[in-house]
């Protein structure tokens, strides 16, 4: 995504004058294309790393959990062997 993004910017500063002031004659529907697709690209790659955090959150919440529950079958599991040796 970032490197569309890039391609995209990099798209629409060429749709300028030399100068940078003034859009050269008959880009304005690319530029303002590139505009809209700049802004969608930004929103999509914002949502993407809210859910990418909201995925390690919730998946160090799981690693918890699990981590919980295999200690305690081992400690059943050892439990048993020292019953056994006794």
């Amino acid at each position: 995504m970032n490197v569309i993004l890039k391609d995209v910017k990099e798209h629409d500063s060429t749709l300028f004058q030399s100068n940078g002031l003034a859009l050269k004659q008959g880009e304005e529907f690319a530029h303002s294309f590139n505009v809209k697709q700049i802004k969608c690209i930004e929103a999509k790659l914002t949502k993407v790393t809210q859910d990418m955090g909201a995925l390690e959150s919730k998946n160090s919440n799981c690693n918890s959990i699990f981590k919980d529950i295999v200690k305690q079958h081992i400690n059943k599991r050892r439990r048993k062997k020292e019953n056994c040796r006794k």
